[in-house]
């Protein structure tokens, strides 16, 4: 997955095999996301809701992160932006933000309910 500065971000889909990879652009599945205008978008994929399947955190230029939630599965995803973005408070203080999540307590799992959400100029954490 690649995020360029003109909003656009692509998946870059591994239609070979294991042994033999062969990458082909996908700009369909994020098409929702280069849609919206973001500038500079720097995704990152992880579980948020926990329901086993994959949600896109957004970083973008003006050091806010957007969250689309994968209102599909792990197989067939489909991303559709999230009115209750549990990141929407957040601002990087700096140029562009760039989302890393980890599971920092070592329990499995990225948003536990309830959660709460830490951040300064340059981290975000996330803990229970």
């Amino acid at each position: 997955m690649i995020g360029s500065y003109d909003g656009t971000v692509t998946f870059l889909e591994n239609t070979g095999s294991r042994e033999a990879p062969a990458f082909v652009p996908n700009d369909a599945l994020f098409k929702i996301v280069t849609d919206a205008g973001y500038t500079h978008p720097k995704p990152t994929l992880a579980d948020i809701d926990g329901d086993s399947d994959l949600d896109l955190v957004l970083g973008h230029l003006d050091d806010t992160l957007a969250y689309f939630i994968n209102t599909g599965n792990a197989t067939a995803p489909r991303f559709v932006a999230d009115a209750t973005n549990p990141f929407a408070s957040l601002d990087s203080g700096r140029d562009s933000s760039a989302p890393t999540l980890a599971d920092l307590d070592g329990d499995g799992t990225l948003a536990p309910r309830p959660y709460r959400l830490a951040a300064s100029a340059t981290t975000c954490a996330h803990r229970r």
